[in-house]
């Protein structure tokens, strides 16, 4: 069993397709996807936060964990594909 962790800032979505060719090719064929990323700015008062400061905690809580998932559900399915090929 191998794994694969990377602490990346996941809302840079230019790297969410460089990150999944990684994985799949270190653990010869990726089939679980654990997605767990979260960012908080607003400890102790939500009266202080910036539009920018939201922005970036939704991309990251939200936007990232959904279009890695859907990234990596592509990747997955052409896995599939290959091995039903290949039987």
């Amino acid at each position: 069993m191998h794994n694969i962790c990377n602490f990346a800032i996941c809302s840079n979505f230019g790297e969410i397709q460089e990150f999944l060719k990684e994985a799949d090719q270190a653990l010869q064929g990726a089939n679980v996807l654990v997605n767990n990323a979260g960012i908080s700015l607003h400890e102790g008062n939500i009266f202080n936060v910036s539009l920018s400061q939201y922005d970036q905690q939704f991309n990251t809580n939200l936007k990232a964990s959904y279009f890695l998932a859907q990234q990596f559900i592509e990747m997955y399915k052409k896995e599939l594909f290959k091995e039903e090929e290949n039987d």
